[in-house]
């Protein structure tokens, strides 16, 4: 038997082909071995079937009846009351007067209208004076303030001071005098804005006293006046 000695060109031709076919085996074995040992590790989460069993549903029972409500009852309205009639009460049968005598009802007529006379004092009746008393009282009692105006304007004097600055004003005075005119004393009322004048008006009612006397009907003692004097330049 003879053997033919290959050739080296097509022996290295066959051992690449064995190579390429055992590595093509090998990688393939280790696929496959990967992918089985990372299923049993649990990397994926199997999916489970679900069983759904079909039960048929049982038909509904009929509702039950209600029981029967209470019968609608109508309410009639109730009829208005008639006003009762009015009951007049019975006339009451007033007594008859009695007559009585003529000559004692005339008795207390006269008795009755028969007006008390009160006895009042008579100092009462003279002090209390007459309208027309009260009039002439009055029209004295001006009389007099006028003609003591008057007398303190012929005594009034004009400061010098107060001429020569302009000053002018009122002044308002308070005083009392006695029934003979004197002066028991003399107070500023109302200032005229300028002491000069104020001085000056004092000094006045004290160097015109005594003033004239208060009118006989002008009852009093003491009389306090408050007498305004004025100075004005012309």
């Amino acid at each position: 038997m003879f053997f033919f000695a290959p050739d080296k060109k097509e022996l290295k031709r066959w051992s690449l082909c064995f190579a390429l076919v055992l590595a093509l085996h090998v990688a393939f074995a280790a696929g496959v071995s990967y992918w089985s040992s990372r299923d049993e590790d649990g990397g994926g989460v199997p999916i489970e079937a679900m069983m759904i069993d079909m039960v048929a549903m049982a038909p509904a029972a009929p509702p039950e009846p209600l029981p029967p409500g209470p019968e609608k009852v109508e309410h009639k309205p109730k009829p208005e009351p008639r006003p009762e009639p009015e009951v007049k009460p019975d006339p009451l049968a007033l007594p008859e007067p009695e007559e009585e005598p003529e000559e004692e009802v005339q008795e207390e007529v006269k008795e009755s209208t028969a007006p008390e006379q009160l006895d009042l004092p008579t100092d009462t009746v003279k002090r209390a004076p007459s309208a027309e008393a009260l009039g002439v009282m009055r029209r004295a009692q001006a009389t007099w303030h006028s003609r003591l105006v008057g007398h303190l304007e012929r005594h009034k004097r004009y400061p010098r001071s107060a001429r020569m600055r302009r000053e002018e004003g009122v002044v308002h005075v308070r005083f009392r005098i006695n029934r003979e005119g004197e002066v028991l004393d003399c107070s500023l009322v109302t200032s005229s804005g300028h002491s000069s004048l104020d001085e000056a008006t004092v000094a006045l009612v004290s160097r015109a006293s005594p003033l004239p006397k208060p009118p006989e009907n002008v009852t009093g003692d003491v009389h306090e006046l408050v007498v305004p004097v004025e100075y004005f330049l012309r």
